[in-house]
């Protein structure tokens, strides 16, 4: 510090903002938010959720509905098949808007080779 002194003005304030700009980079890299990296375990865990979920409100209201119609099997046999389609829609639709696969881009996916046996 105490050679600052003799350098002349502008090499000390070139020097400040040398030395102010990188700590407001070290302190804005401390602020910045931090990105969850998509984990495996996790979206398998929501596709089995999102597929489980709909079959259980399907049969649900099929159970409920042939409860208070008294038309045992049908309506549960019914809404038990509309559960299903309902899960797989909403399994697919989570399964594109993430590219296909967690976390993996697919760019890195392997290509697949044609095998022309015929």
């Amino acid at each position: 510090m105490g050679g600052d002194r003799k350098k002349s003005a502008p090499e000390r304030l070139e020097k400040l903002g040398d030395r102010l700009t990188k700590a407001q980079v070290s302190v804005d890299e401390r602020n910045r938010p931090r990105q969850r990296q998509p984990n495996a375990l996790g979206f398998a865990f929501r596709i089995t959720t999102e597929l489980v979920a709909a079959v259980a409100v399907g049969v649900a209201i099929g159970w409920g509905l042939d409860r208070w119609l008294d038309s045992k099997p049908w309506f549960l046999i019914m809404f038990f098949f509309l559960g299903v389609a309902a899960g797989v829609m909403n399994v697919y639709r989570i399964t594109q808007s993430t590219g296909g696969d967690g976390d993996v881009p697919k760019s890195k996916l392997p290509s697949v080779i044609d095998d022309d046996d015929d």
